[in-house]
């Protein structure tokens, strides 16, 4: 069995534009357009803008917006974004505490992992803050207490909790405090209100990424494959299986293979944005901060469930008669995936991770000593075959039409 698992990095090579900057800016073009001209309460009134308008506006800033420009041009000329999407961009990107908080911070020059790192951050911002104010004090309408240098250059854009009170820093908000013990004339900060408040607010930012990637790249893959332009990997062409980390159907609607479980799911369902476990979570069996783990919304949001029972498959075939090859491709093999990644290489008899560039292959084992330890990947080294290739050995032809294989 023919095993491809992709990340980021197959939709690029596509040349959609996916990048974290892409994203970013596109949206950022969006909501400064509809405030040119008057703002939401006008937005009936729009003229109309096209994806080759806003990608146009950005490509200096943006190279992956200049690729897809180049590649798809008189695809995004022909595709107006819809009022309805425009408005969804702007009325959310007003309101949302990390669309705020990322957009003001710029990024330049950062990638999804790296997007995803800095979520931890702010997390790891507000553990700090209730670790320091998680004292008892008398009972009254507000708690008052002080931001230090570093937590307010983070939740400054969080202050959905709190107002600013000159003489003391803060006063948290009635809202977010509570009697502790219930019955008790004393009054502490309720984090686990204000880490809902927070993963709600995340919700919104996934409704802004979901409709991107709709808008910008599920909605143009049909005129794209129609256009001619598009040049397909034929080794890609003839897998049995796809484990996609994508929230895009880029391999479904372009190399027409319906077999795909998406791990993090699909932008036209449930998709799982967050952060990887720590060793606080298995050892402190500290639950806080759990709906912000990927493995957490994985199960609540049931993404990973068509990849269990594709695992399970491979598992119940006969060893070595029924022989799994994986094939690893546009994945960084970074630690926040590491779980899927351990479990498929357990499972496979051969595997092929593709590089872009010489430097990425020693990344790669950095990569996966981290995740599989020394010991396990020697193991691996010796008893399968685990090779790095340049993905210039792989071959390019025409999009051709092709019989799907079903799961």
């Amino acid at each position: 069995m023919e095993v491809l698992m992709i990340g980021n990095g197959f939709d690029l090579s596509c040349n959609l534009p996916t990048t974290y900057l892409c994203f970013l800016w596109s949206v950022s073009c969006i909501v400064n357009f509809v405030t040119k001209h008057g703002g939401l309460g006008l937005i009936s009134y729009l003229p109309e803008i096209s994806i080759y308008d806003v990608l146009s506006n950005i490509q200096g800033i943006c190279p992956e917006a200049k690729n897809s420009l180049d590649a798809y041009e008189e695809v995004y000329k022909k595709v107006i974004i819809q009022k309805e999407s425009i408005w969804k961009f702007a009325k959310i990107c007003e309101e949302n505490c990390w669309w705020h908080y990322f957009y003001h911070k710029g990024f330049m020059n950062i990638n999804w992992i790296d997007f995803e790192q800095e979520i931890k951050t702010v997390l790891d911002v507000f553990e700090d803050f209730f670790e320091k104010n998680k004292e008892e004090k008398p009972e009254k309408y507000y708690y008052d207490t002080l931001l230090d240098d570093v937590s307010k250059q983070y939740l400054c854009y969080f202050d959905f909790f709190y107002d600013v009170d000159s003489k003391t820093g803060i006063r948290i908000c009635k809202k977010y405090i509570k009697r502790h013990p219930i019955d008790s004339t004393k009054i502490i900060i309720d984090r686990e209100q204000i880490i809902t408040e927070l993963y709600k607010d995340l919700g919104g930012f996934i409704s802004i990424m979901r409709e991107y990637f709709k808008v910008f790249v599920d909605e143009t893959l049909d005129e794209i494959k129609a256009s001619g332009n598009f040049r397909c990997n034929e080794e890609f062409a003839k897998v049995d299986m796809v484990i996609s980390f994508n929230y895009t159907n880029a391999m479904e609607k372009l190399y027409d293979i319906s077999n795909v479980a998406h791990i993090h799911g699909k932008i036209d369902g449930d998709i799982v944005l967050g952060v990887d476990p720590d060793e606080k979570d298995e050892k402190d069996g500290d639950t806080t901060f759990i709906p912000f783990k990927k493995y957490y919304q994985r199960v609540v949001k049931k993404t990973d469930l068509d990849y269990l029972e594709r695992i399970q498959s491979i598992m119940k075939q006969d060893y070595p008669a029924y022989s799994t090859r994986l094939r690893i491709f546009g994945h960084s093999l970074d630690k926040t995936d590491g779980d899927i990644i351990e479990e498929l290489f357990g499972v496979a008899n051969e595997i092929t991770v593709y590089y872009h560039k010489e430097e990425d292959e020693p990344k790669f084992l950095r990569n996966l000593v981290r995740i599989l330890g020394k010991e396990k990947l020697d193991e691996i080294r010796l008893n399968k075959k685990l090779e790095f290739k340049n993905i210039s050995e792989l071959k390019v032809r025409e999009e051709k039409s092709r019989v799907s294989i079903q799961f």
